[in-house]
């Protein structure tokens, strides 16, 4: 499970046609927000957060989880499969609702976050 497409890597400015981006071989940490964090009361009553919240935030995703992840990307799907070295490791801070749905919230942020990615 991953993401690919074009991918401007925003150390180098390296544009890559056909990146893959995985959590293969990364770490992945979950924590469970206490009930007064806002980002969990935001996703239990959504109608409390300010306006703009989430535009200005990117938080529209709030929940019970906060996830910090790390994703690998490599020059595109075969160079993952044949275990060849990634060219960058990213890291992903995202909120989650459902600790089944991590890597759907992961990659979901980074089809946010990178135009062009998609499912794969």
């Amino acid at each position: 499970m991953g993401v690919k497409g074009a991918f401007k890597d925003p150390n180098t400015g390296l544009n890559v046609s056909a990146a893959y981006i995985s959590t293969y071989k990364s770490a992945v940490n979950i924590s469970t927000l206490a009930d007064d964090d806002k980002h969990y009361m935001y996703y239990k009553k959504p109608e409390t957060k300010p306006p703009g919240w989430s535009e200005s935030f990117g938080c529209h995703n709030c929940g019970k989880y906060e996830v910090h992840g790390q994703v690998k990307v490599y020059t595109n799907k075969k160079a993952r499969d044949n275990n060849l070295r990634e060219i960058n490791v990213l890291n992903v801070n995202v909120f989650c609702n459902d600790t089944n749905e991590i890597y759907k919230c992961i990659y979901d942020k980074l089809k946010e976050q990178y135009e062009g990615l998609e499912d794969c």
